[in-house]
């Protein structure tokens, strides 16, 4: 169905033809493709969009196509958002994405994506980024996070992405999320400015290989609700006073690194925890039990392996 001025597939004769294993609309004038619309293709293996100047969302997710995302793709260039979420797409992601100067949301998650990140560089307006759960490898660059300015949300978990974490990613104060944890970082995190700015809620960096001292700067994110950095070799001591600049902390995880968390000081009239639901500090050299006699919302407690002893 070529050049045939197609605003819409949603067509009931169009949705009965379920066994359909190639679809055509190239040359039409399509605004948008949305999951609901692909998912009653159960064979389709071919789906071709050339020259349909999509305006709005390319939405593919949870739908069953295979094999490699074509570089045709960012051609697309008035599109804001593409969901190509839970396929089984592999190979890498075309670096010419970074051409789609009006993209807003990207979600390419769940699927067996190989090879590095692309760069954005001309998607200034990206709010949204999901790359989790694929084989991506190579680094995050400071390159790869210039210029989001409006970035809210960036979930890299589950990949091997390496190398040492850039700073900048934590100089963009739109932030709201980030997710990193499962991958191969390593070396130190730096210090960075203007943390008490920042909107950032949600920051995992479990289980890659960082090390060196905590720096002081994530104890200023004074909007984190949640904080992992389980399972990594972090270093050095800290004292638990810390925490008082997390004032909206529910969870944190400390677990499993080369700390020292140091408890001495604290007790039941200036204990610096907020109200939690879940605190884990196993291996954290704990020589003492925390006072944790006001913390009637937690329902997780994990200080295995320390150096607790009396009552």
């Amino acid at each position: 169905m070529t050049n045939c001025g197609i605003s819409s597939p949603f067509d009931p004769v169009l949705l009965n033809l379920h066994f359909l294993s190639v679809i055509r609309l190239d040359d039409n004038n399509l605004s948008t493709i949305v999951p609901e619309f692909l998912a009653n293709f159960t064979k389709l293996t071919t789906l071709s969009l050339s020259n349909c100047n999509l305006r709005r969302e390319l939405g593919l997710g949870s739908t069953n196509f295979t094999g490699l995302l074509p570089d045709t793709i960012a051609n697309l260039t008035t599109l804001t958002e593409i969901d190509l979420s839970s396929c089984n797409f592999s190979g890498p992601i075309s670096s010419k994405m970074g051409n789609l100067r009006d993209l807003v949301y990207l979600d390419f998650s769940s699927n067996s994506f190989t090879g590095s990140i692309p760069l954005f560089h001309k998607a200034k307006k990206l709010n949204y980024i999901d790359l989790s759960h694929n084989n991506l490898t190579g680094p995050l660059s400071s390159t790869h996070c210039g210029g989001l300015s409006e970035l809210e949300y960036l979930y890299l978990e589950d990949n091997s992405i390496g190398g040492t974490l850039p700073t900048v990613v934590f100089s963009i104060l739109s932030l709201r999320v980030i997710e990193l944890q499962n991958n191969h970082f390593s070396g130190e995190v730096h210090e960075f400015a203007n943390a008490s700015s920042s909107f950032l809620y949600k920051l995992d960096l479990s289980n890659n290989y960082l090390n060196g001292s905590i720096p002081r700067s994530i104890f200023k994110l004074n909007r984190l609700s949640k904080l992992s950095l389980s399972s990594n070799s972090f270093s050095g001591t800290i004292n638990i006073e810390a925490i008082k600049g997390l004032p909206r902390l529910k969870k944190l995880d400390l677990s499993y690194n080369n700390l020292r968390i140091d408890v001495q000081g604290s007790n039941s009239t200036s204990f610096p925890f907020p109200q939690m639901s879940e605190l884990n500090l196993a291996s954290c050299q704990l020589q003492k039990f925390p006072d944790l006699k006001n913390q009637s919302l937690m329902i997780a407690l994990d200080l295995s392996y320390n150096n607790i002893s009396g009552c």
